[in-house]
């Protein structure tokens, strides 16, 4: 989908837009690009959000022209996390125009663990997928590699550690066209 084909459809949706006072598109290409362009015609700003995999446009020559145009275009661009931050300076976006607003999330609740395999004290819990289930952002292959870690495998050879990790669970949370293929995946795995 080229970003003027985005553009086309978005146009249709231009009175309802008309009637607020910023747009917030949350992905670059061809969806920032393309609302970027109405909200100039319209006097509207626009936000572009990056949530991370829709950096692979950038290694495109002319769609990273668009975006980066459309980015000095925006009112602003807010990444999820300082790392995409980065990138989008290194690409050559103004510093000034980037915002860092992280994904909401509980940290008493969720946290970041490396220690699963080393330290068989702990009780790891559940691990959580909440996404778009698209080929991008890989969840078969987080299946497979869950079905190593909770068989206490790893690159297919048992492991004779006794620090398997136990009582872990894996949940899924999302809709998209690889559910039922994730599906039979989970089931054939176990």
């Amino acid at each position: 989908l080229s970003s003027c084909t985005y553009g086309w459809s978005l146009a249709r949706w231009a009175p309802r837009l008309c009637s607020g006072k910023a747009i917030l598109v949350t992905w670059l290409y061809p969806d920032g690009v393309a609302a970027v362009r109405l909200g100039e015609r319209m006097g509207i700003p626009v936000w572009i959000m990056i949530q991370g995999s829709d950096t692979f446009h950038l290694s495109n020559p002319l769609r990273r022209r668009a975006i980066l145009r459309a980015c000095a275009l925006a009112g602003g661009v807010i990444c999820v996390c300082q790392s995409l931050a980065d990138t989008m300076r290194d690409w050559g976006v103004d510093p000034a125009r980037i915002c860092v607003i992280p994904n909401g999330v509980d940290t008493s609740q969720f946290c970041f663990r490396t220690d699963l395999r080393q330290n068989p004290e702990t009780r790891p819990g559940t691990l959580l997928f909440v996404g778009n289930l698209v080929p991008v952002k890989g969840p078969d292959l987080m299946l497979a590699a869950f079905a190593l870690l909770a068989k206490g495998e790893r690159g297919g050879t048992r492991e004779s550690s006794p620090a398997r990790p136990q009582n872990l669970v894996l949940q899924v949370i999302g809709e998209g066209p690889m559910r039922p293929t994730l599906e039979r995946q989970a089931a054939a795995l176990g």
